[in-house]
């Protein structure tokens, strides 16, 4: 399931040229940590998944699943 998110919001990213830098910046989340998503080294937390959701203005359930992307 986390494999799942994580590419979810990699797929977004992309769509919508979001780069680590900016979604940093305007989540709060570090870039390293980002980076340590993208790589497998770490799992985003809860907390960090509801403020990727909000910046791309969707829900929990659709960046789980990835419907309606």
């Amino acid at each position: 399931m986390i494999k799942t998110v994580t590419k979810n919001i990699f797929q977004l990213m992309d769509k919508q040229g979001v780069t680590a830098y900016k979604l940093s910046k305007e989540t709060g989340i570090s870039e390293s940590v980002i980076s340590r998503w993208k790589s497998g080294e770490q799992s985003p937390s809860i907390s960090n998944l509801v403020k990727v959701a909000h910046y791309f203005q969707c829900g929990l359930s659709e960046l789980m699943k990835g419907s309606g992307l």
